[in-house]
């Protein structure tokens, strides 16, 4: 992982609301399944975020919202996750690829209808 500030990243909150929990690095890491060095390390920044599901598991235990781990997990790791199956609708497959395929492409107008668009329909 990148020496960005440490201050604003996903082991810097996973280690807040693990504090404010009160629960101890060990304790965390021995109820999800993992190694505590490797929560360890998560927590220094020295790893990348786990995967979604471990995040989920996560803020279960500490009591708090995933959605926040998440999207912090999502900016630190600079990728985002669409999950796509057999029962997700073709055409949202489709949106989800253009997306993806030509995110560099986009202007700053043509994110800022994208975000109008959905922001109208939810």
């Amino acid at each position: 992982m990148n020496k960005k500030n440490k201050k604003n990243t996903f082991g810097m909150l996973l280690r807040c609301r693990r504090v404010y929990a009160r629960t101890s690095l060990r304790a965390l890491a021995k109820e999800i399944g993992l190694s505590f060095a490797y929560l360890s390390h998560i927590e220094r920044g020295e790893r990348m975020p786990p995967s979604s599901l471990i995040i989920k598991k996560i803020a279960l235990i500490l009591k708090c919202k995933h959605q926040d781990l998440i999207n912090k997990a999502i900016w630190d790791r600079g990728i985002i996750e669409f999950k796509l199956d057999s029962k997700t609708p073709y055409h949202k497959g489709q949106v989800a690829m253009l997306l993806v395929e030509r995110w560099d492409k986009l202007s700053e107008m043509q994110c800022h209808k994208i975000l109008e668009i959905l922001h109208n329909e939810i």
